[in-house]
């Protein structure tokens, strides 16, 4: 009895660490910036375009035919309402043969979807997120550079 009380014990404590050490740390506006140019990315800081609205800094990163957009918004809820209204955009554009991955964390909420020739991605830490609306061919290339940053 005590060795299975023990057993449960561990495996609790467990789960406690490991939930610890799923919190993502958020890119600064200028990290975006030096590891997209890194990666042949041509930037543009597009903050102006969005003057009297809640965002701290706009990026474009542009390369071939489509673009990476990165927001850095005041607040996490700011994040997180751009994030589901950009997800609920999305799942407009679904279909039955639409490929989805969503994954919800701490402070990390993840969406991409492949709809009719398009890849579709918002993924958000803590007060910033990514959007992404490309053709579907550069699919791979967008996603390994979304995982370099950690999004």
């Amino acid at each position: 009895m005590k060795k299975r009380i023990l057993g449960v014990l561990l495996v609790v404590g467990m789960l406690l660490v490991l939930s610890g050490c799923s919190k993502k740390e958020a890119v600064t506006a200028d990290g975006f910036k030096s590891t997209m140019e890194d990666a042949g990315y041509t930037i543009t800081d597009s903050t102006k375009q969005f003057e009297g609205q809640p965002v701290d800094s706009v990026q474009l990163a542009v390369k071939d035919e489509y673009q990476i957009e990165f927001f850095v918004v005041p607040t996490v809820d700011q994040a997180q309402n751009a994030y589901n209204q950009n997800k609920s955009n999305f799942e407009k554009a679904e279909t039955s043969s639409s490929l989805m991955k969503s994954v919800e964390m701490k402070n990390f909420s993840y969406y991409a979807m492949t709809s009719g020739g398009i890849y579709y991605v918002v993924s958000r830490v803590d007060n910033t997120f990514i959007y992404v609306h490309a053709p579907e061919i550069y699919k791979d290339e967008i996603s390994d550079i979304i995982s370099e940053l950690g999004y």
